[in-house]
């Protein structure tokens, strides 16, 4: 949203403009009478009433108020002693009874970065809520607003990471183009106006096609987010205002300004408290680090929990009794997964989120499992002809689980930098201390020379059975991936 988000949502009055033969005194005795009965209190008449503050007399009867809506954009009051004045868009209130001269003039303004306020008067009383019939245009106030100057920096960063960045408005859209273009938005030339869009199959077209929406009613706001969300796209919508909300309602991620209002941060998952926008690429990394950081952890603690399940079904379906004692898992867990995911949650990860993080976690944690079932069941098979007593087997196991669960570690923290290569060496390091010094705590036994061989052996062949898994793993899922792409609807 352009007010709040790209300026600073402080507007202030720049210049009355009086229309016709209409004086600044008939223009100031309208506005105070309209400022003083009127109960709208957004942006825009806040500013009014700040430049027309010490001019408010009295009030005077009131026979109808119609307050201001983001959909008519427009707001009224109806004297019994003067007939109605009106406040708002001027193609709104005078719309095709506007003059070509008198709508020059507007865009001119509107091209300058001005929110262009018509103050308009007519004899009779409106009916329904409608437009009372003979409007007369008495004056422009141009209406000015701060653009952040953070939001340029923050604009850049966001297009060089990929994100399109779109504005939408209910002011003019030569207004926000212009706004935007001065803000440094990149494509902010290519606006279009909501108000002319007639079906949501044109407003579904223009979302793909432009950058700057102006013009656009609350609940257009929501079916641009669904329709850039139907295309495929995540969305992420900031906003301040209640016209916002339903925007913010369907978004994939609803971001408020601490100054906004209230229905608006309720309804948001994330407040900026700072009012900051930017702060949006500090929140961006945050989410990187934790998403990514979490994906790193949870694959981890899955080969473990693959790892289990195999060997539990091979133990129910073979003549084999399972290999580790609670203890050696012990050991293996935490030199593998407990103390290394610990680090790993803690370190910076600026890498862009890929792909669907279940996909992800699995994708990276079958291949280690299986390795881990692998090389138990090959264990299995030659314990027999080997003559091998269940320690045996149980240390044998323990240490190929363990150099797997290391080159697991090492594929998962890639890429790999100074503190990861030093914490996989530590981990490693830690292992094989542990299972030396305190190898009768682990019930791990002494093994002799063709025993050292076969444990040579299966801890050579786990990285050649972990790329061959992860290889499998992956034709899978690009499989699957083509498979879904081929029976998606064109």
């Amino acid at each position: 949203d352009k007010t709040g988000t790209i300026t600073q949502g402080c507007l202030h009055v720049q210049e009355v403009i009086p229309l016709e033969s209409n004086g600044m005194e008939s223009i100031d005795a309208s506005m105070r009478r309209m400022l003083q009965a009127s109960e709208d209190d957004n942006l825009t008449f806040q500013a009014l009433r700040s430049h027309w503050g010490g001019l408010i007399p009295a009030s005077e009867p009131v026979a109808l108020r119609i307050p201001f809506s983001s959909a008519r954009k427009w707001s009224a009051v109806a004297f019994s002693a003067h007939g109605t004045t009106l406040i708002g868009a001027p193609e709104f209130i005078l719309k095709d009874r506007i003059a070509k001269p008198l709508a020059d003039r507007i865009a001119g303004f509107a091209d300058q970065g001005f929110r262009v306020i018509l103050l308009a008067h007519s004899p009779a009383f409106p009916q329904d809520n409608a437009l009372p019939l003979d409007i007369n245009p008495q004056a422009l106030i141009l209406l000015n607003d701060q653009i952040r100057e953070d939001f340029a920096g923050t604009a850049h960063y966001l297009a060089r990471e990929g994100v399109q960045v779109k504005v939408i408005s209910g002011d003019n859209p030569r207004t926000v183009a212009e706004v935007a273009r001065r803000a440094g938005l990149a494509g902010a030339e290519n606006w279009t106006d909501a108000s002319l869009w007639l079906d949501d199959g044109e407003l579904a077209r223009a979302a793909k096609q432009f950058t700057v929406f102006g013009r656009v009613a609350p609940d257009q706001k929501r079916k641009l987010v669904l329709a850039l969300k139907d295309a495929g796209h995540t969305v992420a919508m900031v906003g301040d205002g209640v016209n916002d909300v339903p925007a913010l309602k369907v978004c994939d991620c609803a971001i408020a300004m601490a100054g906004g209002s209230d229905a608006a941060q309720k309804t948001s998952q994330l407040t900026l408290l700072g009012g900051n926008f930017s702060a949006i690429p500090q929140v961006i990394l945050e989410g990187r680090r934790v998403i990514n950081n979490i994906g790193r952890s949870a694959s981890l603690f899955l080969v473990k929990t693959v790892f289990s399940f195999l060997l539990s079904l091979l133990t129910l379906m073979l003549p084999m009794s399972y290999p580790f004692r609670p203890i050696q898992m012990t050991l293996i867990s935490s030199f593998t997964v407990g103390i290394p995911s610990f680090f790993l949650a803690m370190e910076p990860n600026r890498e862009r989120v890929k792909g669907n993080f279940l996909t992800t976690v699995l994708q990276n944690a079958l291949p280690g499992g299986l390795t881990n079932g692998l090389l138990i069941l090959l264990l299995f098979i030659l314990s027999g002809p080997m003559h091998l007593s269940h320690h045996e087997r149980s240390t044998i196991a323990v240490a190929a689980a363990g150099v797997t669960g290391v080159l697991i570690l090492a594929w998962t923290s890639r890429p790999l930098t100074l503190m990861r290569g030093a914490l996989i060496l530590a981990v490693a390091a830690g292992m094989l201390f542990a299972a030396l010094f305190f190898s009768s705590f682990f019930f791990l036994v002494p093994l002799t020379g063709p025993l050292i061989w076969l444990t040579v052996a299966l801890a050579a062949l786990s990285p050649l059975l972990l790329w061959l898994m992860r290889r499998a793993v992956e034709r899978v899922v690009e499989t699957r991936q083509s498979r879904k792409g081929q029976s998606a609807p064109v």
